[in-house]
């Protein structure tokens, strides 16, 4: 029923007039999907659609023509409308994505792929209007990173070797954030109360 919905698919219509590369990149496009693949079936006569749905990990806000969209982010940095999820989420999502835009699939992607690999410590990940970058981590606070963040493999880097020194050494110091903006004069702030 979606799959009719979000497409220009009609029936009936001869399986020789559907144009399936058409309609996948429409599916493709409007339900969010990692992958689609649709065939002519000659026997049993009929069209066979697989699909690959995006699993989201990440709560998501995107604001268009200043309205705020709810939704959801997947491993790859994928915006998933929520409507186009409704109850697949099965695990708790702890992570939010706040201020998602397009140009910054590839930096949430890293974000989030080296967070699952090294940590699970990673509570948002906050995009300003101009590019600035700041995550909240449940260890080190606020990890500010700036603008665009053309040094993210090498921030991400110092992000768990910070952590894993201060788990060695034994820090207990409630940390207030670490900025990063600088990758080779990094500054981390303690609270003091």
């Amino acid at each position: 029923e979606d799959i009719l919905k979000n497409s220009s698919l009609k029936f009936p219509t001869r399986l020789i007039h559907i144009k399936t590369k058409l309609h996948e990149k429409e599916l493709k496009k409007n339900l969010s999907l990692k992958n689609i693949a649709i065939s002519r079936r000659l026997l049993p006569r009929g069209l066979r659609i697989d699909v690959k749905a995006r699993v989201p990990v990440a709560f998501a806000e995107k604001e268009e023509k200043g309205i705020k969209i709810i939704g959801f982010v997947d491993e790859g940095g994928f915006f998933i409308k929520e409507e186009l999820i409704e109850d697949q989420v099965t695990n708790p999502l702890i992570i939010k994505v706040l201020g998602w835009r397009r140009e910054y699939k590839s930096l949430i992607s890293k974000i989030i792929k080296s967070y699952k690999i090294n940590s699970n410590d990673l509570e948002s990940i906050k995009i300003t209007f101009d590019g600035f970058v700041i995550l909240n981590d449940k260890k080190l606070g606020e990890i500010i990173l700036g603008h665009k963040s053309q040094n993210i493999d090498v921030q991400l880097d110092l992000i768990f070797n910070i952590k894993k020194q201060l788990d060695l050494q034994k820090i207990v110091k409630k940390i207030k954030s670490l900025d990063l903006r600088d990758p080779i004069n990094p500054r981390l702030k303690v609270f003091i109360p």
